[in-house]
């Protein structure tokens, strides 16, 4: 009894730790996410702004 009684409690402290690893690897997945969009739209505006130069040097 004293056995079953030790592996429910690890089990609730192995799920705790898997959710806290699960909310940790989401806010991390998140914070990628939004840097790379941000590192998307940087390199849009760039494009933007040296087609303008060509354009405007070509002409």
């Amino acid at each position: 009894v004293g056995m079953a009684k030790g592996d429910a409690e690890s089990n609730s402290v192995d799920s705790n730790t898997k959710q806290l690893m699960a909310s940790k690897i989401k806010t991390a997945s998140r914070h990628l996410v939004d840097q790379a969009s941000d590192f998307l739209s940087s390199c849009h505006d760039y494009k933007k702004q040296s087609n303008i130069s060509i354009n405007l040097n070509n002409s």
